[in-house]
């Protein structure tokens, strides 16, 4: 019994104690306590999710600008190249007029003694060509090989390494260079070279020779756009009859042929401009216009304001440096 007495007094202490009873005003206190700490919750995560949605915002924008800028480079890229482009046949054409011609060629012989005319040299030279080696090189770089030797008694076979070479697309500016350079020093150069580049042209084309004969054809187009070649009756009558001009019909036989000519010709012979000239001048124009409202609209304002406004901009710097371009 006394064992007894013993636990039952022993759970009464283990009982936990009641809470007390709230008085209407401090449940009233409590209530507005847990009211106030659910409204700091829900504030904070909407505060939160403000934030992130204005970063995401932000770097979406920060995404499209950059791809934005990336197009106007492109642009700006495309027509720097097509300006040097014509600017270079320019500055060749008049390199290449008969006055400046002759002095080229007079200087040559003044000079031609105190250059290297060595057998070893001179075969090297156009081994190097024959080999492909050549077309590896840098257009100075070739050039300056031409000016430092007397090839006078291997123009002959200056050509025929030229046509037995297994030219690419990619080699023709290397090409052109030595062109350009022979032809300022050997009257005989162009002479022989012009007719074994339109015996293949006109040839019937077959698998070995029409990559060749499309290379052919941009080279000549290059011949006549830099000033080294002048005659273009045949260039016309190719062109007419791959084209079907010739009967009337325009049904084309050879787009390859057309298309390696305009390629090279672009609108320097036909005088109209390409689509992607138009669509890169466009783009300026659109992005300079838009760029302008907004410099306008968001003047005085703060940097934070502006990355708030959400529009898409481009570099005023890539704008101005593309629209030099296209306004030339």
């Amino acid at each position: 019994k006394s064992r007894g007495k013993k636990n039952t007094n022993k759970n009464k202490g283990n009982q936990t104690p009641k809470e007390p009873k709230l008085s209407p005003e401090e449940i009233q206190k409590r209530e507005e306590e847990r009211r106030k700490a659910e409204e700091a919750e829900a504030e904070r995560r909407r505060v939160e999710a403000e934030q992130k949605a204005l970063q995401e915002a932000r770097e979406a924008r920060a995404k499209a600008e950059e791809e934005l800028n990336a197009k106007i480079k492109e642009a700006s890229e495309y027509l720097k190249a097509l300006f040097e482009s014509t600017s270079l046949h320019k500055e060749n054409r008049a390199s290449l007029s008969p006055d400046s011609l002759a002095a080229s060629r007079k200087d040559f012989e003044n000079s031609k003694k105190s250059l290297k005319s060595d057998l070893k040299k001179c075969t090297a030279f156009v081994k190097k060509i024959k080999g492909g080696t050549a077309w590896s090189m840098k257009p100075d770089d070739i050039v300056r090989d031409v000016k430092t030797l007397n090839l006078s008694r291997y123009v002959e076979e200056v050509v025929t390494a030229i046509l037995e070479a297994k030219l690419k697309v990619t080699d023709i500016p290397v090409v052109l260079a030595l062109c350009k350079a022979m032809h300022e020093r050997y009257p005989a150069f162009l002479t022989n070279l012009v007719p074994g580049l339109w015996a293949v042209i006109n040839g019937k084309a077959t698998d070995e020779t029409g990559k060749l004969r499309r290379i052919y054809v941009r080279l000549v187009t290059e011949f006549l756009l830099n000033g080294l070649y002048t005659e273009t009756k045949q260039l016309v009558k190719l062109i007419a009859e791959v084209t079907g001009a010739k009967d009337g019909n325009y049904a084309v036989t050879d787009a390859n042929v057309v298309v390696a000519f305009v390629k090279a010709a672009g609108f320097e012979i036909f005088g109209t401009l390409p689509a992607s000239y138009n669509s890169y001048t466009r783009l300026i124009e659109n992005e300079t216009s838009k760029l302008g409202a907004y410099e306008r609209e968001t003047e005085g304002k703060s940097e934070e304001e502006k990355a708030e406004d959400g529009r898409i901009v481009a570099s005023s710097k890539l704008l101005e440096a593309a629209a030099d371009y296209s306004s030339k």
